[in-house]
């Protein structure tokens, strides 16, 4: 899923008529700032905004995702992958596992040995094996259910934060100039 942004052209000329009068380094150094802080503003916002709808901890969304930059583009990748309910602080009760603001998951137990131990597992069938382990909510999940709330929050994202990081770089380098 693609998403595009459109900025005000004024806006752009002048910030790419101030940033040409940068030398090359500086350039390099204003874009490079400007990159790297957004990126940690995509992923907390992501985190925070994914978090509250979906009642799970902002680290374990953080742990999942991952944002690259280039020259021409910003990629946030979430991995998608289910988080496991013992990660979530699932406690044994007498007929499951109670998981804060998740629930109860009745027959389940926390395995006290073997490979899987202190992972929430249950039992597919009569017999004590095979087991399957439980998982919560998966992050990615999230965005593909609802891309237009994290498309809008991206493109606010780059009008305000990128913009704003490489006009502050451009302000500071050209005070440094003379």
């Amino acid at each position: 899923m693609t998403s595009i942004v459109q900025i005000d052209a004024k806006d752009f000329d002048r910030l790419a008529a101030a940033f040409k009068r940068l030398p090359p380094e500086m350039q390099a150094k204003v874009f490079g700032r400007a990159i790297g802080r957004s990126r940690k503003v995509v992923e907390r916002t992501y985190a925070k905004l994914a978090s509250a709808r979906m009642d799970v901890s902002q680290k374990h969304i953080m742990a999942r995702t991952r944002s690259s930059a280039s020259s021409d583009e910003m990629t946030l990748t979430i991995k998608s992958a289910q988080i496991p309910l013992h990660e979530l602080g699932a406690k044994q009760a007498k007929r499951g596992v109670q998981v804060r603001l998740r629930g109860s998951y009745r027959s389940a137990f926390i395995a006290k040995s073997g490979k899987g131990q202190g992972k929430v597992l249950k039992r597919t069938g009569q017999d004590s094996l095979p087991t399957r382990m439980l998982f919560g909510p998966n992050p990615a999940g999230e965005a593909t259910r609802n891309p237009s709330t994290y498309e809008d929050m991206l493109g606010e994202i780059a009008r305000g934060v990128f913009l704003g990081e490489i006009a502050g770089g451009l302000g500071y380098m050209l005070g440094r100039l003379g």
